[in-house]
């Protein structure tokens, strides 16, 4: 389903006031939420002296989809390598959950390989092995 342009302008809307009631300590998601629980967990993240997220608040269900969105080096590519590389306190470890981090190449490197993310989900052995 492609959405229109109002459509897409009210749904950012919406997330924005999410991100502002986040922010201001507004329980934006209800903790006895149906579905399991993937990850809740609270941790921080640096980057060499930096702190990009202090004691932050990471709770996922599964079967839920989620996006990561912030400007430009507020530390969402970290995020997602840190994931990839099991340095999250909290979040489930490969063995229990098959993650996969694939350079974009845009403004940091070089993409790792010319496979779409589902070539290269697919060639993983983990995965073929399921």
């Amino acid at each position: 389903h492609i959405l229109s342009q109002a459509e897409c302008d009210e749904l950012v809307l919406d997330l924005l006031e999410n991100c502002y009631d986040a922010a201001e300590g507004d329980d934006v998601e209800d903790d006895d939420e149906e579905g399991d629980d993937l990850c809740n967990c609270v941790f921080s993240l640096g980057y060499g002296a930096l702190t990009l997220l202090n004691n932050t608040r990471l709770h996922l269900k599964r079967g839920e989809c989620y996006g990561l969105c912030g400007p430009n080096d507020s530390g969402k590519s970290t995020l997602l390598r840190a994931i990839n590389n099991e340095q999250v306190d909290g979040f489930p470890p490969k063995t229990e959950l098959v993650t996969a981090f694939v350079e974009h190449g845009i403004g940091e490197k070089e993409p790792e390989c010319e496979w779409t993310p589902l070539e290269y989900m697919f060639a993983d052995e983990t995965i073929q092995a399921m």
